[in-house]
């Protein structure tokens, strides 16, 4: 994405070179994919990235003043994955390949989420916040084991979504 004369975020050309230059200083990519003639990119690039208060937010210093807006992100793709759990519960116990691809991504995502509710240093972790292997081959055998039973899938869902909302008000 082209640098914006009034934006403060320090755009690089897309590359190789730009995510070595990111490892080697430590630094998390802020990535921004957006045709040059859509209005929505060209509206960010004047507006968000151009505000010292995103730009301010962007710094892992700001994470706890950050953190509400974390928040509210994270309650906002609790209420998608609600509507997610509500249409694999709709689709046909019979139809299970259907229902997995369905299903895996939302399990996958709350995990997810769960860790990043947790994470104090979610703007910069010291780590990647992902799901271990194993514990995505557990998920993976376990859904082909509850994937038909509408009563398994939407306790385990809901045990997830009330971990990640647990890990929010502890960090509250």
């Amino acid at each position: 994405m082209p640098a914006a004369a009034a934006s403060l975020v320090e755009w690089r050309p897309w590359g190789r070179a730009a995510f070595e230059e990111a490892r080697a200083a430590q630094v998390p990519v802020l990535l921004a994919v957006g045709p040059r003639w859509c209005p929505g990119t060209a509206a960010m690039m004047r507006g968000a990235y151009a505000d010292p208060r995103v730009a301010d937010l962007l710094d892992e210093r700001n994470a706890a003043r950050a953190r509400p807006l974390l928040a509210w992100g994270i309650r906002t793709a609790l209420t998608d994955f609600a509507a997610a759990e509500r249409y694999i519960l709709a689709i046909p116990r019979r139809c299970l390949r259907l229902r997995l691809a369905a299903l895996l991504p939302v399990l996958i995502g709350l995990s997810t989420l769960v860790l990043l509710a947790r994470s104090d240093r979610w703007l910069n972790p010291p780590k990647p916040l992902k799901m271990p292997r194993r514990s995505v081959y557990a998920v993976l055998i376990a859904a082909l084991i509850c994937g038909r039973s509408n009563r398994m899938l939407a306790l385990w869902i809901g045990r997830l979504r009330r971990r990640v909302e647990r890990a929010l008000c502890s960090h509250s």
